[in-house]
């Protein structure tokens, strides 16, 4: 199969990833697992290599030799998987993120213990999105329940068909619009008003705290890489959260989105960041079609951009209001293809994406990814909600979205078992996990006030 896909040119959006990767600001995003009891290390190993030979874009690397980048296949597709005794740090193999020119974009770590156990995946997101990367892990997860049964498989997973993958560039929907000169001006016309905002109008930026640490203590090497802090809302919040959602009509999605805004306002304004500048949340906008389900991990987002007015701040209803509205017409107009209909045009030309990139302006203010219910569709049996993998049982996944350097912060939330993880990187070269931890702080508090609000 390989033979048959690949060489594969890269996508717009693959090129996107490609192009912004750089050592500090690698694009590249953790997924990791925390278990209740103790890993098995042959049916993890062999669970890594089933699930990644259903992925093809997670055994190949990059070759940028000739005219344009394209996907190859690889000698040694296998990932590095580095096992170690429970509390051994996590670092990169040599010091060094993913480099996709001799390196598939998948990594594995686990730490076993005698309770708990944790697993930690890193994909390059030029291989796959967020919502492909939950595709591999729920993979993973079977596959590893199966090694553990032994001859006795105990799931079964879904048919992926490799040949999909020539379509993820697709901008197609489902029920399109029927083709016209109007739509086709319409559409050119919305590309350019997105992009001209995303590169002209400066956004604010996350204010880095200006405490006594020095800037040594601030841009140390880390034990761990990607560091991030999670907070959690349990079960009973979270269902508070979405009630408060119904009452007042809007989504979860919305009331995420206004209640992050409400913090970074309050954040900057107390760290002195000057306000002339509006907030700008880029959220990742999930645009699979009906003919993408058996489509094997790849990327298949754009992003839409929210960015309310400074009046907008008055209070909670009017802000909510301003926030659904722009969230409706993401989803009304479709904008995350439109991002993407941009990156097309600029591929065009060759040096364009990569001189649109390191420019020094910021594309958002925030990440803001919300990856909703996860493992939904997983065909494993369940405690109180909870995956029970064969000999262990998943107790939490965790992780955020690359950032770049001048958006400072990425949050990614979870829904899984009943609750809300919450969880946000910053630039470590900025703020101190502390700093992160008051932030993801103010959140969670800001998300439960809306939730007792609600009820």
């Amino acid at each position: 199969m390989k033979n048959v896909l690949f060489p594969l040119p890269l996508t717009p959006f693959e090129r996107y990833y490609w192009a912004d990767n750089r050592p500090d600001y690698p694009t590249t995003f953790p997924i990791e697992l925390s278990f209740f009891g103790t890993l098995n290390e042959p049916a993890f190993r062999a669970a890594v290599l089933a699930a990644q030979g259903r992925h093809p874009l997670l055994t190949a690397r990059i070759d940028d030799q000739g005219v344009d980048p394209r996907w190859v296949a690889t000698e040694k597709p296998e990932p590095p998987i580095d096992w170690a005794a429970e509390g051994e740090p996590i670092r990169y193999p040599g010091d060094a993120p993913i480099n996709l020119r001799v390196q598939v974009g998948l990594r594995v770590w686990a730490r076993p213990g005698v309770a708990k156990s944790l697993a930690r995946f890193e994909f390059h997101h030029a291989s796959c999105d967020g919502l492909a990367a939950i595709q591999f892990v729920s993979d993973f997860l079977v596959c590893y329940a199966n090694a553990c049964a032994g001859e006795g498989a105990i799931a079964t997973l879904a048919e992926l068909v490799p040949e999909r993958l020539l379509e993820r560039g697709s901008l197609s929907v489902d029920n399109p619009e029927p083709p016209s000169l109007k739509t086709a001006a319409r559409d050119s016309w919305v590309t350019a008003r997105l992009w001209i905002g995303i590169l002209v109008q400066r956004c604010a930026l996350l204010a880095a705290p200006r405490g006594p640490a020095d800037v040594a203590a601030r841009v140390g090497p880390s034990e761990r890489i990607i560091e991030f802090e999670t907070r959690v809302l349990v079960p009973s919040e979270a269902e508070q959260l979405r009630a408060a959602a119904n009452s007042q009509g809007v989504t979860v999605n919305d009331l995420l989105t206004r209640d992050l805004l409400a913090v970074l306002k309050d954040w900057n304004q107390s760290h002195g960041e000057p306000g002339g500048r509006r907030l700008r949340i880029s959220v990742p906008v999930n645009i699979r079609c009906s003919l993408d389900r058996d489509m094997p991990a790849a990327n298949r987002i754009g992003f839409g951009f929210v960015e309310p007015e400074p009046r907008d701040f008055r209070d909670r209803a009017t802000l909510l209001a301003a926030v659904r509205r722009q969230m409706d017409q993401i989803k009304q107009w479709k904008l995350g293809l439109y991002f993407l209909g941009g990156l097309a045009f600029a591929s065009q030309f060759k040096s364009l994406i990569p001189w649109a990139l390191h420019r020094n302006r910021s594309f958002a203010t925030m990440v803001l990814s919300n990856l909703g219910r996860i493992f939904a569709k997983t065909p494993l049996p369940r405690r109180e909600g909870r995956l029970i993998c064969g000999d262990v049982e998943l107790e939490r996944l965790t992780g955020v979205p690359p950032i770049r350097p001048l958006t400072r912060g990425s949050f990614a939330i979870f829904e899984y078992a009943g609750e809300f993880a919450i969880c946000l990187r910053c630039d470590p070269k900025l703020f101190r996990p502390r700093d992160c931890g008051e932030l993801v702080d103010a959140y969670a508090d800001r998300l439960r006030e809306t939730a007792r609000l609600g009820a």
